[in-house]
């Protein structure tokens, strides 16, 4: 009989608790990405971006106040969010460069960084690269969520600040 008071008391605990941290836990969620911009973290710039804080996605370190134009790069190795130098794009919107060509082979050369993409980009053919107009946004505190248009689906990425 001791058995199941202990056991009913510890039941009524858990439930008291889950009821209590619920609300605080709702209280803590972020907001969508993409939805909201702040201009204290970065401003957009023609078609590219400058970010006054370095940008963080796991190992990889991007230092704070530089501008980047940015393009889609996909290769056998699989989907890319290539950040590329300022100013006006290197491939003009909607063509697509094939890497083996010798225009291809300078654009990829000219990329600063290349952020490894959680899914592949179905709009762009295997080893090609794009210029893609992306959508950066707060994603939480010293978050930022890029939003990279993949037909009918959009990629997020998701960086950390500094």
């Amino acid at each position: 009989m001791r058995s199941h008071r202990w056991r009913a008391s510890l039941l009524v605990g858990l439930i008291v608790g889950v009821l209590v941290l619920t609300p605080l836990a709702a209280g803590r969620a972020e907001p969508p990405g993409g939805d909201v911009r702040n201009p204290e973290d970065f401003r957009p710039q023609g078609s590219g971006f400058c970010f006054e804080r370095t940008l963080v996605l796991g190992g990889l370190v991007i230092t704070g106040g530089r501008c980047f134009t940015f393009y889609l790069v996909r290769t056998d190795a699989g989907s890319f969010l290539g950040f590329g130098p300022p100013g006006p794009p290197i491939v003009t919107p909607g063509q697509i460069i094939r890497l083996g060509t010798p225009a291809g082979a300078q654009i990829r050369s000219r990329m600063l960084h290349l952020v490894h993409l959680p899914a592949a980009v179905t709009t762009l053919p295997v080893n090609a690269v794009q210029f893609v107009a992306v959508r950066v946004g707060v994603g939480g505190e010293r978050r930022l969520i890029f939003t990279i248009p993949n037909g009918e689906r959009s990629l997020e990425v998701g960086f950390a600040q500094r």
